[in-house]
């Protein structure tokens, strides 16, 4: 007898529980997979729905589903007693699915992580990694443990936050957009010949504008640097861009920075070494900025290409 669309709903379901995720209104997502579009639910124990599921009912029926939380999943195929691997057209589909449900997923942290920014409270330098760090804590907001850094795209808009606690630890909201993200601070003009000076961390570019005053944006890590600096150069044209290097011991934030740098016709600063630091510890500007004359340390770092006003960048 042939199998109903119910019966392979339920076979397809009895495979997710065996994986590990059933959802919490089981009966709500067998209806809902009968779309065919991905569904996306709670598990049992669950709040958010970190679950997703997508089912095929045509002449091959086939599905997948996953649970981004726990960091599962899985196949399925009529007739089959485990997950078995889906044809080339079914995997353009669950990809399809997949990619529509990483995005839903990002808007849905970009909305928690703005409800999280509007409720908390400016940022105070006595928090302790700003005590540490020598930070005023300005464009920055904090919750509880957390010190909050706005994480934007080009446009301003609020995708997720980076929280830091106490103790320097960082983390961004799981599930949430990173890539291509920044933190800019300082007033930003477009009249020809200013200055925007780009690097990793935020402590790093809240150092190089404490002590130049000029605006500054922070790419999160080495690997962004290249999307935001095309980004800036893109929103920015008429603006000088410079991008300040992190010293790392295996050269990564060295050379994130050239080839950001390449990318862009931008100038590279490179943060003075503090006196008496360590063999084979990175350094970046916001190790020179609490030392005394710091701020006079930095300043010099970036003299020569503020006042560069022609012919090839040093």
């Amino acid at each position: 007898m042939m199998a109903t669309a119910m019966d392979l709903v339920g076979s397809f379901m009895a495979t997710m529980a065996a994986t590990g995720i059933t959802p919490a209104n089981a009966g709500s997502v067998a209806a809902d997979l009968l779309s065919g579009r991905l569904v996306r639910f709670p598990c049992i124990g669950e709040r958010k729905p970190n679950g997703w599921a997508v089912l095929f009912l045509d002449r091959s029926p086939a599905g997948a589903f996953g649970n981004w939380r726990l960091g599962r999943c899985g196949t399925w195929r009529a007739n089959s007693q485990s997950p078995s691997p889906l044809n080339r057209h079914d995997l353009a589909r669950v990809k399809a699915m997949r990619e529509a449900r990483r995005l839903a997923l990002q808007q849905d942290v970009a909305a928690e992580a703005a409800e999280i920014w509007n409720k908390a409270r400016p940022a105070s330098p006595d928090h302790p990694y700003l005590a540490a760090k020598g930070m005023a804590g300005d464009g920055l907001r904090e919750t509880g443990w957390a010190l909050l850094v706005p994480m934007r795209g080009p446009n301003g808009q609020l995708w997720n936050l980076q929280r830091i606690g106490a103790d320097g630890g960082k983390r961004f909201m799981k599930g949430g957009q990173v890539a291509g993200l920044l933190w800019q601070y300082g007033d930003m003009t477009d009249a020809a010949g200013s200055v925007l000076v780009i690097g990793e961390g935020v402590a790093t570019m809240a150092a190089v504008h404490a002590a130049t005053g000029l605006p500054v944006v922070a790419a999160f890590s080495a690997n962004n640097l290249g999307t935001i600096a095309k980004a800036m150069a893109t929103r920015h044209p008429t603006c000088r861009l410079i991008m300040a290097a992190d010293m790392d011991p295996n050269k990564t934030g060295q050379r994130a920075a050239r080839e950001a740098a390449a990318l862009v016709g931008a100038g590279i600063a490179c943060p003075p070494q503090p006196p008496g630091w360590p063999d084979g510890k990175g350094w970046d500007f916001a190790d020179a900025w609490p030392l005394n004359g710091g701020a006079d340390a930095i300043r010099c770092a970036l003299k020569p290409l503020i006042e560069f006003k022609g012919g090839e960048q040093p």
